[in-house]
């Protein structure tokens, strides 16, 4: 049973990311931040003044890049964030299999998380854009993975490719550094020397992914120029306190009391957009499962994705400025291997149980796939499917 039902989780994720790669494709416009990371990105390549530096500029390389590649400008600067979703998939399977090896058929553990990642709404649209969300949950999961392997092997070399992973995560954005907080903390309660050397590592790489925008500017800045960035970037995050109608409080995340709306459009009584929201089976199951396995299963696994999954909660809670549900996406490995866990559960205490509820996730994300596909939703639908009060913000 174990071995069939891996092969059919890895083929239905295999049609959702064909379908999510031809979704760069479903709006032809730039919307949402998109315009914004991508006049950054230009003006990286061209060498000129570039207004956008709330954050560091190796996302906006990737963006660039994906340009610089494709005729169609619009697809191109959305493909690099399909890639990152590729590379989350991959080592998101890896660290399902280290974590729960030896309980159930080889590959299954795998199998079931990305599957769980491929019908969650909220990280596939996430994936169809031109910002930088994946790019970071990318490059967590890939320290994760490392720092899972260092803890049960305690192979150095993992901390210096989780230095690595962590240094390009940060260069992307800075939301990901409580997360990796939690990762050196592992390392440090383990090995103080490996953790010192992956935090110089992620500190040269961090400083490396500057050097092509000095070298684009080479007769007009230098080194010194970047404190000067960095205090830019640091006061435009502690001002930040506009009133937008997409912000919402960190505490509602968990309850997906008000996502977001990267864009919609309406027409003749119908209702088209891309809505920022997560399963609602495996974000319930997520959060449930990260508190059971604390409970019945102590040690440092459970503890790893408990403090991973609150550290993001924990800064934004403190950090002073106006938030958004789509930082919640930094929560979701956590979400989905929770999630795993409580199947697990069911699975293993009645295969049928484990199953139906695997069904209930894939049927939920039927229910809602208007919502990736940028379909046409009729407006008596349309109420059923955003019956939460906030959820049609956008149109009260």
């Amino acid at each position: 049973m174990g071995t069939k039902l891996r092969w059919v989780l890895m083929a239905v994720s295999g049609v959702l990311f064909a379908l999510t790669l031809v979704g760069v494709y479903d709006v032809r416009y730039y919307f949402f931040d998109e315009p914004v990371y991508i006049d950054a990105a230009q003006a990286l390549a061209d060498g000129e003044e570039v207004r956008n530096w709330e954050h560091p500029p190796l996302g906006k390389y990737f963006i660039q890049a994906g340009r610089s590649l494709s005729t169609d400008k619009v697809a191109g600067s959305r493909l690099p964030s399909i890639a990152a979703l590729l590379v989350a998939l991959a080592f998101l399977g890896l660290v399902a299999e280290r974590l729960f090896a030896g309980r159930t058929a080889p590959g299954l553990p795998g199998a079931a998380a990305i599957f769980l990642a491929m019908t969650d709404p909220f990280l596939l649209n996430l994936s169809k854009v031109a910002m930088l969300e994946v790019f970071v949950l990318a490059f967590t999961l890939a320290g994760m993975y490392f720092l899972i392997r260092f803890l049960q092997e305690g192979r150095r070399s993992d901390i210096l490719f989780m230095g690595l992973a962590a240094g390009l995560a940060v260069a992307t954005k800075w939301s990901a550094v409580p997360v990796y907080a939690v990762f050196f903390a592992f390392v440090f309660w383990r090995e103080k020397e490996a953790a010192l050397w992956g935090i110089l590592t992620a500190v040269a790489v961090y400083i490396g992914s500057f050097v092509p925008y000095l070298m684009l500017h080479g007769q007009t800045l230098g080194w010194g120029d970047l404190l000067g960035l960095h205090k830019s970037m640091f006061q435009f995050h502690r001002n930040f306190n506009f009133d937008y109608p997409h912000q919402s409080p960190w505490w509602s995340w968990p309850l997906q009391l008000k996502p977001i709306w990267l864009m919609a459009e309406t027409s003749e009584q119908k209702l088209q957009g891309l809505f920022l929201l997560g399963n609602l089976i495996t974000y319930i199951l997520g959060p449930l499962g990260l508190l059971w396995l604390n409970i019945r299963r102590p040690g440092w696994p459970s503890l790893l994705l408990f403090a991973g999954y609150a550290s993001t909660l924990i800064f934004w809670s403190v950090a002073g400025r106006r938030t958004y549900f789509y930082y919640y996406l930094m929560c979701s490995p956590f979400i989905y291997l929770g999630a795993l866990a409580m199947l697990w559960q069911l699975y293993k205490h009645r295969v049928w149980l484990g199953v139906t509820a695997l069904g209930s996730v894939a049927i939920v994300f039927a229910i809602y796939f208007p919502i990736v596909r940028f379909m046409q939703i009729p407006t008596d639908y349309t109420k059923a499917l955003f019956f939460m009060p906030k959820w049609l913000y956008l149109f009260q």
